[in-house]
């Protein structure tokens, strides 16, 4: 990553797969990644992934809604709890 400012990065879905992937490897670049996805323990499990490899992580469990207010909120409340 280039510039003054640490990248923030918003995943969805970020307890496996690509998901998971995704979150690691911004991570692995610098990025502060707020990792967004229903199950908790999943949550907790990326997020000591990316702390172990030196990032920092912020786990936001939310629920599948259909309100995308809600989902607006959380994604700002991520960026700014890491930025």
């Amino acid at each position: 990553m280039t510039g003054q400012h640490p990248q923030v990065v918003v995943v969805t879905g970020a307890t496996g797969g690509i998901g998971r992937a995704t979150a690691v490897a911004f991570a692995a670049r610098g990025a502060k990644v707020a990792l967004l996805a229903r199950g908790a323990a999943g949550l907790d499990g990326a997020v000591a992934e990316i702390r172990a490899g030196g990032g920092e992580a912020l786990a936001v469990p939310w629920c599948m809604v259909r309100n995308s207010v809600i989902i607006l909120e959380a994604f700002v409340a991520s960026v700014q709890s890491l930025s």
